[in-house]
């Protein structure tokens, strides 16, 4: 199939590999001159009360067709734009799938002649010399501003998530799932929470309502702080046992410091080897106690690279522990679990899953590295928690991160 034959968001006929793997609903999309204006949606966006009305608003704009890696080979030669560690983790699923991007762009002059997985990083003017009708995959989390131009020079635009499939719209796991996104609806309890399911899916799914100084609109209202130790989630009492994955330069440790007190257990660990160092120096500038430790948190089978939040590769091999098995080993009870690594922590929590059985900390589980983490993280928490209580928190006015899933033991 010559490149350029499917340009567009609307089909007369599909592509026969189109249809073959799960997108039939190509030949009914709406075409451009039914879609609804940006006023219009606007409004409606701005009176949701249900995630079923999410998807009857997607399904008037674009399709919601969605290509795993396996079926990508149809879609030809395609540019995939970005080359942060989202886009690193995309093109390792494509290539374990077999399939190679023709060439690798991103708007970060700094990155310009580097290489990401053997693929020289170009500047995105390259894009402007491609055929029309050439699919361009935007592979990053926030996007707004992005996908409007290269569909002005004609090109074919979609959307990576993390697991290396693609569609039509950013954040489209959600819409291939559903029924998991209901359940976790149905398990809310708390209206508040409910409001921040609703809208941090929302943001991602129409990341055209963005400003400068206000980010994606529907997050700014929606925004709460302090992160992690709020008085109005939870009240701690007593003495605490706070474990910290992914401490980072060890900013949350003085938090709860600041919000806690100095007279509790803390134990952290950090994958990165150059925060790993900030962090302990930090903590000895503040004359705070902790048992820190170089290692990665994950699950019993998880495999791969650490990434910390310059996009780069962990610099060497790094050990790797499950939270079970060193917690456990030391004789370590937690009262209260953190973690915010990178994407990890739906593995992390399954490495996690007896303490969080038997011994029933408080948990703060960063839920946005990935659309999928914004469902099945809180739902791990509901699915394999014993009788926890669960509040969504959204806490960065202006971007899609820091959303944060609680988990407070409720009495046996």
């Amino acid at each position: 199939m010559a490149r350029g034959a499917f340009a567009g968001l609307s089909f007369a006929v599909p592509p026969a590999w189109l249809v073959r793997n799960g997108c039939r609903d190509l030949r009914l999309t709406i075409g451009k001159n039914a879609l609804m204006n940006q006023a219009e949606l606007f409004r409606h966006l701005q009176s949701l009360s249900h995630p079923d009305q999410l998807w009857t608003l997607l399904r008037r704009q674009t399709s919601d067709c969605t290509l795993a890696p396996s079926a990508l080979a149809g879609l030809g030669a395609c540019v995939l734009y970005g080359a942060g560690f989202f886009a690193r983790e995309v093109l390792q699923q494509w290539q374990q799938a077999g399939y190679q991007p023709q060439g690798l762009v991103d708007s970060n002059p700094a990155k310009w002649g580097g290489e990401l997985e053997g693929m020289t990083i170009q500047s995105p003017a390259v894009l402007a010399q491609l055929p029309a009708g050439t699919a361009v995959v935007i592979a990053a989390m926030q996007v707004h501003g992005l996908g409007e131009p290269l569909q002005e020079l004609g090109l074919d635009v979609w959307y990576a998530e993390r697991d290396g499939s693609i569609g039509r719209t950013p954040g489209h796991w959600l819409l291939r799932h559903p029924e998991r996104v209901d359940k976790l609806w149905s398990s809310l309890q708390e209206n508040h929470s409910r409001q921040v399911l609703l809208y941090t899916m929302a943001a991602r799914l129409f990341q055209q309502f963005h400003f400068p100084m206000q980010g994606n609109i529907f997050l700014n209202p929606l925004a709460s702080s302090p992160q992690y130790f709020d008085h109005r989630v939870w009240q701690p009492r007593g003495r605490q046992v706070y474990v910290d994955c992914g401490a980072f330069d060890g900013d949350s440790i003085v938090a709860f410091v600041r919000a806690l007190g100095d007279e509790h257990q803390i134990i952290a660990y950090e994958g990165d080897r150059q925060n790993y160092l900030n962090a302990q120096a930090n903590l000895q500038r503040y004359q705070i106690a902790a048992q820190m430790r170089h290692c990665i948190v994950g699950g019993q089978h998880d495999t791969g690279l650490s990434y910390n939040c310059r996009d780069l590769p962990g610099e060497q091999a790094v050990e790797r522990i499950t939270l079970d098995q060193d917690l456990f080993a030391r004789a370590i009870h937690p009262t209260l679990i953190k973690m915010d690594i990178e994407g990890s922590e739906l593995a992390a929590l399954e490495g996690s899953r007896q303490i969080i059985q038997q011994v029933r900390p408080r948990l703060a589980i960063c839920s946005y590295h990935t659309t999928r983490d914004l469902i099945e993280v809180p739902m791990f928490i509901i699915e394999h928690g014993e009788n926890y209580r669960l509040i969504l928190r959204h806490h960065s006015p202006n971007t899609l991160w820091e959303t944060v899933a609680y988990g407070e033991p409720l009495p046996a």
